[in-house]
């Protein structure tokens, strides 16, 4: 009867430690990320067999660190027990199944026998176990290893083999907790980088490799900025026609004009006297030689004073078309309807001019459009296919299309002393744009290979040191 008790007995211990195993392992499942699971397997395991402590180690390519003690809500890595037992820890990187730990196995390993040591002072058996994702190799380094320190050295084989089922358990959770869909970003790195193979120097090599063949194979736009200001299609520069004073200015800067109307006048006073005297001669003139010629029927000695008065006839006439040309060009109008650019009047009446100075200047308001100055440095990027798009100062997020209406024949010198290409860009959008602002324009050619555009950039940027 004794013995049958004891079978009893032992059975049911056995199916206690079953049924803790089984709840345990299904609690596992339902831990939302890591740190929940990590506390539970170094908690609540406890159910399943007695322990004093357990701890939990997690292994990178080249790091192991201790994550989770029993009973410690935030682990010290500079702490005397995660110092102690950090030389054991990292001998158990390799570690296939769950075994209880002695000095024996490390018969050569000083730091190993002195952690064991240290952990044997507060436990009688030390047992490992590793925890990693189903279907690891046997050779791979392990994702963690659970440790565990028990008081009752009797007890260690059936600790290892509850352990172990255990262990089972919570390996099958974690494949489930980091293959769920629902997981953190955190979590998905985190899987990525425990894998052996993915070593720093592999991810560098392989940076390197999609480095080189983005610039064999990526193509981009020859892109390149340039400033642009607003400048109308049509703009008349009215200049002095001859040295003169101005005696009228009728309007001032920035009033709108319309085609015709008179902008400036000279002071004519004195070419009109001179009109008038010149016609006055051209009269008396023409009496006098039509009496001489009447005369010059009888008396052929007046023909020479005939021709004499012929000659200052047509002098007089000349005098006469100088006088009117100085009063036409005497009065300076608008060529098309448009914005005065012009001087105050008080700065310009009374105002002594010289042949080809600038009087004022009429820009259009029907059409405006882009002026872009770009380097002569970046001219492969004026092809048949170039592409613009300009972003105004006082609208920088909106993209304005541009299509290219003329490029200079060649470079000019700018008012910044460089040698640029003007192109003039007609805008697929003026709401709201006036004569005069600024931007910057993206101009952009033909596709080029990543490593051609870098290279190109790099030797222009060395030769401008």
């Amino acid at each position: 009867m004794a013995v049958e008790r004891d079978n009893n007995s032992d059975l049911r211990g056995r199916l206690a430690a079953l049924s803790a195993v089984i709840k345990l392992g299904h609690e596992a499942f339902r831990k939302s990320d890591l740190a929940q699971w990590r506390e539970h397997v170094v908690n609540n395991s406890v159910l399943a067999f007695p322990y004093n402590r357990s701890c939990l180690f997690e292994y990178g390519p080249r790091t192991v660190k201790l994550i989770q003690i029993s009973g410690v809500d935030q682990v010290n890595q500079n702490g005397e027990y995660a110092v102690e037992i950090q030389p054991l820890a990292e001998r158990l990187r390799k570690l296939e199944r769950p075994k209880a730990l002695d000095e024996s196995a490390y018969p050569e390993d000083s730091a190993a026998q002195k952690s064991l040591a240290y952990l044997k002072n507060s436990a009688k058996c030390v047992i490992a176990c590793p925890v990693n994702m189903p279907g690891t190799a046997k050779n791979a380094d392990n994702l963690f290893v659970w440790l565990i320190e028990s008081d009752v050295p009797g007890s260690a084989a059936a600790v290892v083999a509850v352990a172990g089922l255990l262990a089972e358990n919570y390996s099958e959770a974690l494949g489930y907790l980091l293959g769920r869909r629902t997981r953190s970003w955190k979590e998905r790195l985190r899987r990525f980088f425990f894998r052996s193979w993915l070593t720093p120097w592999r991810i560098v090599f392989l940076l390197l490799f999609i480095f080189v063949l983005a610039l064999i194979f990526w193509r981009v736009p020859q892109t390149v900025s340039a400033e642009f200001s607003v400048t109308p299609e049509r703009e008349q520069n009215a200049y002095a026609p001859y040295d003169g004073v101005v005696k009228h200015s009728r309007y001032r800067a920035g009033v709108p004009v319309r085609k015709s109307d008179v902008v400036l006048e000279f002071d004519l006073d004195e070419r009109r006297f001179a009109l008038a005297g010149a016609e006055t001669e051209a009269r008396r003139n023409a009496a006098a030689l039509a009496q001489l010629r009447q005369q010059s029927f009888q008396d052929s000695t007046k023909r020479a004073s005939v021709r004499l008065l012929e000659l200052q006839l047509e002098k007089c006439q000349i005098d006469i078309a100088r006088n009117q040309w100085y009063l036409d060009k005497g009065v300076v109008r608008a060529e098309f309807d448009g914005v005065l650019d012009i001087p105050e009047p008080d700065r310009m009446e009374g105002r002594q001019v010289h042949a080809g100075e600038r009087l004022f200047g009429v820009l259009s308001t029907e059409n405006l459009c882009a002026e872009i100055e770009l380097d002569e440095v970046n001219a492969s990027s004026l092809t048949a296919n170039t592409q613009i798009k300009l972003y105004l100062h006082t609208r920088p997020g909106i993209p304005i299309e541009g299509r290219v209406l003329s490029v200079s024949p060649k470079p000019v010198l700018t008012a910044k002393r460089n040698y640029c290409y003007v192109i003039r860009v007609a805008m697929s959008n003026r709401d709201g744009i006036i004569c005069g602002m600024r931007g910057i324009a993206r101009v952009s050619g033909d596709e080029v290979t990543l490593g051609y555009y870098l290279v190109r950039h790099l030797i222009l940027w060395y030769r401008r040191l």
